[in-house]
């Protein structure tokens, strides 16, 4: 029997109460995967190869909408979860769910800020946070067009796991433009800075200045001339099926999730802020006990 659930356009969701909205969503989520007709998947991939398309395009329209979900390969797709309980049990949370979420955000970003910096062959390009989630990524890429990765890193565990691509890691820190210099290097070609560690004074001294530098997590990037990448209308969603063929394949490689315990969600921020954790990292709710037995039911046997 035919699938009589009706498209709803981004205006028709923003017309409806929160309410109205929530009801129209849950009435068109899929429960399993073949409930995803190939017909839609492919109007979203001709879709997304469209928009990504225009954007690449000099006479792409300033005032063209910008999309807003990210584009995943059929084989990557998951069935959604089905919750017994109020809260969601981890064990529901499939890990091609987690993946997923994983490679296209990550995906995105990294190709994204490559492709704003341009790195040319024999170019060196210093990455702040190189040993994250989109650091590492971007390395990976840079490092494919042929130029040189200075990593930047907190740990040893950190920068032993970017030299394996092939990059230079350095130790983060006040004096890292001093033990630049007496390592022979001056400068730059370009920067791209993951980590919002308020580094970017240090990236346009040693780029020279703040063309080539691109930031994803410094707010106070205009106050520098710097480029806080996703800001703007550039997306690059096209480059997602590249990177999952490429991650499939085993030229490519992206940090596993760190997925965590919410109850301890203050330790885990404070090992993020203190640079303890390297790529994305997921809370998710302890398991819920299954509730106890009604024992008014039970009788005992003679």
């Amino acid at each position: 029997m035919a699938d009589q659930r009706r498209l709803v356009s981004a205006a028709e969701l923003d017309a409806m109460t929160p309410d109205e909205r929530n009801a129209a969503v849950d009435e068109r989520i899929v429960t399993t995967f073949d409930e995803v007709p190939w017909k839609f998947r492919d109007r979203v991939i001709a879709m997304a190869e469209r928009l990504a398309a225009e954007r690449r395009s000099p006479q792409a329209s300033p005032g063209t909408q910008t999309p807003t979900h990210g584009l995943v390969s059929p084989p990557l797709l998951a069935r959604r979860p089905q919750p017994t309980h109020t809260r969601v049990r981890r064990a529901q949370i499939p890990s091609t769910c987690m993946n997923s979420i994983r490679l296209t955000t990550i995906a995105e970003t990294a190709a994204r800020c490559v492709g704003e910096l341009v790195p040319q062959p024999d170019e060196v390009v210093l990455i702040f946070g190189a040993a994250g989630g989109v650091g590492m990524l971007a390395t990976q890429l840079v490092l494919a067009r042929g130029a040189a990765v200075i990593g930047v890193v907190t740990s040893t565990e950190h920068g032993e796991a970017i030299e394996r691509f092939g990059a230079t890691a350095v130790s983060a820190g006040p004096d890292l433009v001093e033990r630049l210099r007496v390592s022979g290097i001056d400068g730059v070609d370009a920067v791209l800075d993951t980590s919002g560690a308020g580094v970017l004074e240090v990236a346009v001294t040693l780029a020279g200045g703040p063309e080539r530098v691109v930031t994803i997590a410094d707010m106070g990037a205009a106050s520098l001339g710097v480029r806080f990448s996703g800001a703007g209308p550039v997306r690059a969603y096209d480059q997602i099926p590249v990177v999952a063929a490429g991650v499939a394949d085993g030229s490519l490689w992206i940090p596993a999730l760190n997925v965590r315990d919410l109850a301890d969600a203050v330790s885990v921020h404070e090992d993020i802020e203190a640079r303890r954790l390297s790529g994305k990292v997921v809370l998710v709710p302890a398991p819920v006990p299954a509730p106890p037995a009604d024992t008014t039911k039970l009788r005992v046997v003679q």
